[in-house]
């Protein structure tokens, strides 16, 4: 790939449990023919022009506080800001889909004993966790610990739905409950589909609307209708390697099947892109 040449990627690598997203960094990239160095955004020197890839995630939040100003330093950087800004806060993703005017279940983020909501049950959810932590179901006002993100249950799912977008690619699985609990994600109980092409439409057009090389959705429905619970770009690759054979093409949602590794998929399309905004 001639885009490649004399392109230097500054690797972050060395987040605890990021490591399966590092070893395939380097693999990739070496399948590209690109050079690149690994190092720590917090103290690496950017001293020949390039781009940055690094996949952090909730035990390296402090890179927040540093990041925005960080990787004005690069051509471009994966992930980006917006993405990185959002993510592992629950309050912030609720409202960026509600400013972007995306479909969710009704919320209030309760700051303090004065909140409104006097709908129960009620799902409530701390700002930060994954695979459910700090998530529960509420049944009365004198149940919520504030501060949270309170969001409307909606009954009658028996599973929620696991919808990623790597660039012009987008695959799904199904996740069921776990026993005898509402919530899905982190069960581990796996069904492969084919990606329904509504679903894949809308949440490929937010990552296109919103910039994002790739993001995942955990989705259900309400009354007919799909809304999401909530996004993150720091999937398990397992999860698309493992439980997905097929994908739709975007744009015009055609299906295929899932030939190669996601990071492959996703370092293809972040280069694309880099060379496009260049031009």
């Amino acid at each position: 790939m001639s885009m490649l040449k004399n392109k230097l990627v500054y690797l972050h690598t060395g987040c605890e449990w990021s490591e399966p997203w590092d070893e395939s960094f380097r693999v990739g990239l070496n399948r590209l023919g690109c050079e690149y160095i690994e190092c720590d955004l917090a103290t690496v020197v950017v001293d020949r022009p390039g781009v940055f890839i690094g996949r952090f995630n909730e035990s390296c939040l402090e890179y927040k506080n540093i990041y925005e100003a960080k990787s004005n330093q690069f051509e471009w950087c994966w992930p980006e800001p917006s993405a990185f800004n959002l993510y592992d806060d629950k309050f912030l993703q609720a409202q960026y889909l509600s400013v972007n005017k995306r479909p969710q279940p009704f919320y209030e983020i309760a700051k303090d004993n004065s909140f409104y909501w006097d709908v129960y049950p009620a799902v409530q959810k701390k700002a930060a966790g994954s695979s459910s932590k700090n998530v529960k179901l509420v049944k009365s006002r004198e149940e919520v610990e504030t501060p949270c993100l309170l969001q409307e249950f909606c009954p009658d799912n028996d599973r929620d739905y696991r919808i990623t977008v790597i660039g012009d690619q987008v695959t799904m699985i199904q996740r069921k409950n776990r026993k005898n609990d509402f919530r899905a994600s982190g069960s581990g109980k796996i069904v492969r589909l084919a990606p329904e092409p509504e679903i894949s439409q809308l949440c490929w057009e937010i990552c296109r609307e919103a910039g994002w090389a790739t993001m995942c959705f955990d989705i259900v429905k309400k009354e007919g209708e799909w809304v999401i619970l909530e996004m993150s770009y720091t999937y398990a690759l397992y999860a698309i390697t493992e439980d997905t054979k097929y994908c739709h093409l975007m744009p015009g949602c055609k299906l295929a099947d899932r030939t190669e590794h996601p990071v492959d998929t996703l370092l293809k399309y972040l280069f694309k892109r880099g060379k496009q905004c260049q031009i």
